[in-house]
């Protein structure tokens, strides 16, 4: 009977820990470069997933022994925690390995996984786009066959005769703790080294709330941009219409600077050459939900997961261009072939204030494409942007457009003639998404034309993030804060209002708010503002540009003059890098300038910690009507 037990607890343990070994030694095996590897260089890549698993085995073990004269309603707890915690390492490896080898990025954590069940109708859109069929069906017939061994072996197993070995289960024990600690000691400075489980589990326990900066109590915060007016300086002068275009996933390299020579965008680099052209303008946060609200409404998105100023209403801490437009007169529209109901895009735009929004089912697809499963070709609006002008002959309004096509999966609609840039299948599909928009604003600048309405508009050309293809082992945008990410157009066009100009002081899509106030000649009231931009024109060369990660507590910069620091929050070493010398941002300086890098991290830490305290004043305020989201923004602090 004994030899019986431990038969059947040795095949349960065995069946709860092998799949997710294999799966977790697998991934790595397929991610590193085994070109110049030998055996036992693979054989040491792989031995921190190999400790690991093994502990977890003794620990079964020490657990069974623990356990040997319980009462069957505490082994059937026992044996159901181990189930469910067998599945979830399985498919938390198998979710990890399918994120890093897509993003090339190892910031998988806790919070990401607990905001994507949580969120689970709204985001599976993202999700659905990456199934494969057959790999779906094969890996939930792997699961079935394997919750079926688990729960046979589970049941089966008897604990009546279990032998009392104390010393070797107090041994079982030890090695297990012994092995936890080895495995978790990185064995180099990278820290992807490590077992993709216990990365997500330390940088879980690694997200502490507290301040950035030792004098955070001495942290004065921006008084709340929720009441700041407008007015008109000149009252005789005619008030222009504007016209924002929000480029989706466009990024400077690629748009305007032909990045290895291919050029998608010669319509947009022709309006930049007869506007104004920043061509050094950075992202604030590297995804559309929040860059959206950094554009719009002036100031820093909430530093977390959530898009909070989406999913509750009235909840966006500052008053946003619509209404401050509206208060001068401005109709305000949002039009976007994009659904309204990814991340509470819809509720967002109400708390914003447009008077008019149209998305993707208010608009009329008869002869229209969808360019993915977020919605239509930029072609849809042409209609409706028409017959929205033409309704607003005297009256001056405020426009705002956000386009498709770039974002991934990088499809394109059906029928457009595609160009071969690239091998690379993804990259190919993003540039000819580059091609397809650059052909869609032509087309939207002869709407205007053809109206009658070019004269007395001003137009912005803004992207809300680049995307990455694999310049840093990276690609997407979220958790990137290299340019070929951050470094998006900025372009201005309005030849009766400005001269054509290339600017190359770094500025800030926060700074779009302010900006578009002093193009159409108002001010505000008193002479000052509490928003966290300052209008381009007026912004010095070496006023700091922050960006931050759309995580929670994973990276953030600082661009000060040529110099650009990213900071990891502890989670791997600091960046420093010249971008005159090294515009590609290739060479990390941090060891050589100790001095510098103290100093960065300082007047960044400083300033998040500033945008900490900006929220918790809103949220004590009152203005925000659901209760429990004071701490939503600390979560950006530091240990």
């Amino acid at each position: 009977m004994i030899r019986a037990f431990y038969k059947n607890i040795y095949s349960f343990i065995a069946v709860s820990v092998i799949p997710p070994l294999l799966v977790a030694l697998a991934g790595k095996i397929l991610r590193i470069d085994r070109t110049h590897l030998t055996a036992i260089d693979v054989l040491r890549a792989v031995l921190p997933e190999l400790m690991v698993y093994l502990a977890f085995a003794l620990i079964l073990l020490l657990g069974a022994y623990a356990l040997r004269q319980s009462r069957a309603t505490v082994w059937l707890l026992s044996k159901m925690a181990v189930l469910i915690l067998s599945v979830f390492l399985l498919l938390l490896e198998v979710v990890a390995h399918l994120y890093v080898s897509s993003s090339g990025s190892y910031d998988l954590d806790l919070s990401l996984a607990v905001h994507v069940v949580a969120n689970i109708v709204d985001l599976w859109p993202v999700m659905a786009s990456e199934f494969n069929p057959l790999g779906v069906s094969i890996g939930v017939a792997g699961i079935i066959l394997y919750l079926t061994l688990l729960i046979f072996l589970g049941f089966k197993a008897s604990v009546d005769h279990l032998a009392d070995r104390k010393l070797a289960n107090y041994i079982k024990g030890f090695l297990a703790v012994f092995i936890v600690g080895l495995s978790a000691i990185p064995y180099s400075s990278d820290m992807r080294i490590k077992p993709l489980v216990l990365l997500a589990v330390e940088r879980s326990l690694d997200q502490k709330n507290g301040a950035l900066t030792a004098d955070y109590a001495d942290i004065i915060p921006r008084e709340l941009a929720v009441s700041d007016t407008l007015y008109w300086p000149k009252p005789d002068r005619k008030k222009p219409n504007v016209v924002l275009v929000v480029l989706e996933s466009t990024g400077y390299l690629r748009a305007l600077q032909d990045k290895d020579g291919i050029q998608v965008a010669p319509y947009l680099q022709k309006l930049a050459k007869e506007g104004r052209s920043f061509n050094r303008a950075y992202s604030f946060i590297p995804h559309t939900s929040k860059s959206l609200e950094s554009i719009l409404c002036g100031i820093e998105p909430t530093l977390s997961l959530e898009v909070t100023s989406g999913k509750l209403k009235n909840n966006i801490a500052a008053k946003c261009l619509p209404p401050l437009l509206s208060e001068l007169g401005y109709r305000t529209l949002y039009i976007s072939p994009v659904t309204g109901s990814f991340e509470y895009r819809t509720q967002f735009l109400k708390n914003v204030q447009f008077d008019t929004i149209l998305q993707k089912d208010d608009l009329e697809a008869n002869g229209y494409n969808l360019a993915n499963g977020f919605g239509y070709e930029e072609d849809i609006m042409l209609p409706a942007i028409k017959k929205q002008i033409s309704a607003m002959p005297s009256q001056p309004f405020f426009m705002t457009l956000l386009t498709l096509t770039p974002h991934h999966p990088y499809t394109v609609s059906k029928g457009f003639e595609q160009t071969s840039y690239t091998d690379e299948k993804p990259l190919n599909g993003y540039l000819n998404g580059l091609k397809y928009q650059d052909n869609f604003l032509k087309k939207l600048m002869d709407v205007f034309r053809a109206q009658g309405m070019l004269e007395n508009t001003i137009f912005l050309f803004v992207g809300d993030h680049g995307e990455a293809f694999g310049e840093h082992g990276l690609y997407a945008h979220d958790t990137i804060l290299y340019d070929e990410t951050m470094r998006v157009p900025f372009v201005i066009w309005a030849p009766d209002y400005i001269s054509p100009e290339t600017i190359t002081k770094p500025v800030s899509l926060l700074d779009t708010l302010p900006t578009v106030v002093d193009l159409i000649g108002a001010a505000f009231k008193g002479g000052v503002h509490r928003y966290a931009g300052t209008d381009m024109k007026i912004r010095a060369w070496d006023d700091p540009v922050y960006s931050y990660c759309y995580r929670r507590r994973y990276c953030a910069s600082v661009v000060v003059a040529n110099m650009k620091y990213i900071d990891y929050f502890g989670g791997a070493p600091a960046e420093l890098y010249d971008l005159n010398r090294d515009p590609s941002e290739q060479n990390n300086i941090a060891a050589l300038n100790p001095q510098k890098l103290q100093d960065m991290q300082r007047r960044l830490y400083r300033y998040l910690d500033s945008a900490d305290k900006y929220y918790q004043a809103y949220f004590k305020s009152g203005r925000a009507l659901a209760s429990g989201l004071d701490g939503v923004t600390r979560k950006v602090t530091r240990k």
